[in-house]
This record gives structure tokens, C-alpha cells and sequence, in this order.
């Protein structure tokens, strides 16, 4: 094969050319005489190459990396017909971050591009600022804005500071866990008003503000999502009815399930005894719903679609109680004694620390049982267990709270299935 201006020269069984004379098996031309015979590996070679070079620099043939069209409105006003979904169901993101914090793989320069084209297509879309290094923020002080961008599917939005000249633009980004919400499934809606607090983070190799703690204007929590589905959903019964069931399946990858339906009124509808249940319905206190048991009981609600389709509504546990890994474990808090201790261990991209607790200080009775019970298993297994630690998630850190091995804090102590845990640190 040889590479000219504007053709190639092809022998073998090419299926892709523009022009040239057809010979062998070949079924479209680039220019040239193709001849039957083989591939010529120096040929797939060179093709290999030219595509990487002009990935390089941001097209391949056919268009460009990224995804030229913009996201479909969620409810459909743009002619797209709604949100878009995959084959399994799961909400498709469109830049940024995803909705439970992961990022997306378009970032950098490339994620720039892509607000750059929601800009062009006349969106209202927003741009996160970058400020220096050395910029101050307030961490305690609060601040009021209206949203100007929300987009639920995907986790994030951005607000518009009444107060002018304190951040690049006026504009900050939220992200659905800076939201204090009593909603399973955290949102903001547009032009709404809230009051919020300033974080500065390194993120993508810049420094950022961004809006952390939102409320409603008085510090209220936000709560809307029950009132916009009592305006857009039917249900069966009505939406606080609860029916009970046992969990089929859940698959978080694809983010739905199936519930097992045990209750036999449904209020004269002919409702299937399995349901589905998706992901925005699983009430896990606005939290990523964590890995569920096949057969667990459950409680719920069901509502009917458009389409006539039965599926579950605001899933929980029986008795109402949230679908948390800690309700899951089963967690016991010992009274509200505040105990002091030092961070030992701090894996903050796993999201789980050890601390130990300070001297003179006396433990409950159940607790040091089952700081013992995890130091005889790791003895079983050889492992070196000469001090008992009390093990913590990341998430149960106080928000705005930052700490490092050898911080000095403050905590409370509970039980659980696996041992002893703290939880509400702070310092």
C-alpha cells in the first residue's frame, strides 16, 4: 500500500474506497486498482496509525469525539421525547460529573469543548471558575442565589450569587451531595432560591469555588420532590399508601430491580406481582443506595406510567426506615456520650479510616466486646493486632470537617453487625 495526496493504492479485500476500479472482493474503493489477494499488513498498520494520529488532534472520520448534540430536556419540552435512557435503563450523562459523583471521562480540555458547544447552541449552560491559590473564602458564612441550571440526571447544577464580585462570574457550581435534602433523590429546580456556604477544592488541576451546605433561604432543608410527584404521577391507592414485598433483585450497575409483591389489594387494578423498581426510587436518604440483599423486605408505594406500567414508588425499608448501609448493618448508637480520640488511618479514596480512642476514657461494655471479637479475628487470620481501633466512613465526618492521620477529634460510638464504628466526627 502507498499513500498519496489524495488516494490510497490498495491491494486485497478492502471494503472501503471512494473511487478506483472494483477487482477481488472488494465492495467500495478509496482510489487506485485494487487487486484480489490479502489485507497487507503494513496497509492495517498504516490505517492504525493515521486514526491515532487524527484522534490527536480531537476527530476521527465521521465527526468529532465528543457527542455534537446536546442532552434532551428531562421532560421532554425540546422534541426529544424526555430524558434519554440505555438499553438497561440507566440515565446517560453528557459531561461533567455524574449524578453520584463519579467523573466523566471527557474532561479537561475536551469538557471545555463541550460547554462550549451547549454555549453555541444558545443553552443556558454555566462554566466552573477557577481562582488562585492563594483566593480566601469564608468557610462560615452564608450567602443567598437563585439556581439558574440544574440538571437532576446528571448531579449538578449552578447558582447565581445575589452577592456580586466575591467569586470569578457570580456563578458557582453545586453538586448533589453539597444539597441538604430531605428528597430520596437530591434536586434543585430552576429559579429557585437558596442560601449556601463557600468551599474552595482542587479539582482537575485548578482550584475552585463551588457552593456547599444549599438550603432554602433560613437554613430550611430542601424538600420538593413529593409535591412534583403528586402533580405528575398516578398512583395506586394514593401516593402515601404502602405496600410490602420482598426484594427480588437490585442491580446497582444497571440501577434497577425487582420487588416481590405480597400484599393483594391493589384497589381494583390489576397490578403484576412483580415490580420494578428504579434507582430515583429507592429511598436511601438522599444517598447512593447501597448493595441490597436478594429477599430483603421492603415497603412502597406504586404509581402507573403513561404507558400503563405499574413500578414501585419511594422504596424503603420495613417501617419506613431509610435504605442505608448503616440501617442495612444494623446500627446501634451507645447514648450520646461524646468520646476524643486520634485518626491512626485515613484511606480517603476508599472512604474509610481507623481511630483510636484517647487514654482514661471508658468504653461501653458491648463496644469493647466487639473491638475484641475484631481483634481475635485478625489474629485467626495472622495479622498483627495489638491495638483496637474503632473503624469510620468517610461519610460520617461531619460536612465542612476536614482531617488527616494524627487529627485530633471528637465522635460518638456505635455497634453494628461488623463491630464497633464512630460516626459525627468532627474536631
Amino acid at each position: 500500500m502507498t499513500w498519496g495526496p489524495n488516494r490510497w493504492t490498495n491491494t486485497g479485500n478492502d471494503r472501503r474506497s471512494n473511487g478506483g476500479t472494483r477487482n477481488g472482493n472488494d465492495h467500495r474503493s478509496n482510489g487506485g486498482n485494487l487487486q484480489k489477494g490479502m489485507i497487507d499488513p503494513q496497509r492495517l498498520q498504516m490505517m492504525a496509525m493515521m486514526q491515532m494520529m487524527q484522534r490527536m488532534v480531537g476527530q476521527v472520520s465521521g465527526g468529532p469525539l465528543m457527542h455534537s448534540e446536546p442532552p434532551s430536556s428531562e421532560d421532554g419540552s425540546d422534541g426529544s421525547g424526555g430524558r434519554r435512557q440505555n438499553k438497561w435503563g440507566q440515565k446517560k450523562n453528557w459531561g461533567g460529573q455524574n449524578k453520584w459523583g463519579g467523573q466523566n471521562k471527557q474532561g479537561g480540555e475536551n469538557n471545555q469543548k463541550f460547554q462550549n458547544r451547549f454555549q453555541n447552541k444558545g443553552l443556558q449552560s454555566g462554566v466552573v471558575q477557577e481562582v488562585s491559590k492563594d483566593f480566601v473564602v469564608d468557610k462560615d458564612a452564608r450567602y443567598e442565589g437563585t439556581v439558574t441550571l440544574y440538571k437532576k440526571w446528571s448531579g449538578y447544577g449552578f447558582i447565581q450569587m445575589k452577592q456580586t464580585g466575591l467569586v470569578p462570574g457570580d456563578k458557582l457550581f453545586v453538586h448533589w451531595k453539597s444539597i441538604d435534602t430531605a428528597d430520596r433523590y437530591p434536586t434543585l429546580l430552576k429559579d429557585m432560591d437558596v442560601e449556601f456556604g463557600l468551599c474552595k477544592e482542587f479539582k482537575r488541576g485548578a482550584y475552585q469555588v463551588r457552593a456547599k451546605q444549599v438550603t432554602l433561604p433560613g437554613n430550611i432543608m430542601i424538600e420538593v420532590q413529593d409535591a412534583l410527584d403528586a402533580e405528575t404521577k398516578s398512583f395506586i391507592g394514593s401516593q402515601h399508601h404502602r405496600f410490602t414485598g420482598n426484594l427480588k433483585f437490585f442491580d446497582q450497575k444497571r440501577g434497577f430491580g425487582y420487588i416481590n409483591r405480597a400484599e393483594a389489594n391493589t384497589f381494583g387494578e390489576e397490578v403484576p406481582e412483580e415490580l420494578r423498581v428504579e434507582e430515583d426510587e429507592v429511598n436511601a436518604a438522599g444517598q447512593k443506595p447501597p448493595r441490597m440483599p436478594s429477599g430483603m423486605p421492603v415497603e412502597f408505594g406504586i404509581w402507573k406510567t403513561q404507558k400503563n406500567l405499574h413500578k414501585a414508588y419511594n422504596m424503603t425499608l420495613t417501617g419506613g426506615l431509610f435504605v442505608t448501609k448503616e440501617a442495612l448493618e444494623h446500627r446501634t448508637f451507645m447514648g450520646t456520650e461524646v468520646f476524643t480520640g486520634t485518626v491512626k488511618h485515613y484511606m480517603w479514596w476508599n472512604g474509610w479510616g481507623l481511630i483510636s480512642c484517647g487514654e482514661g476514657q471508658e468504653l461501653p461494655e458491648r463496644v469493647t466486646e466487639k473491638l475484641d471479637e475484631a481483634q481475635s479475628r485478625a489474629r485467626a487470620k495472622g495479622k498483627t493486632a495489638a491495638e483496637k481501633f474503632l473503624y469510620f466512613r468517610g461519610a460520617d465526618i461531619r460536612k465542612g470537617v476536614e482531617i488527616n492521620k494524627g487529627t485530633e477529634i471528637k465522635f460518638q460510638i456505635y455497634v453494628d453487625d461488623n463491630g464497633a464504628g464512630a460516626a459525627d466526627i468532627h474536631v
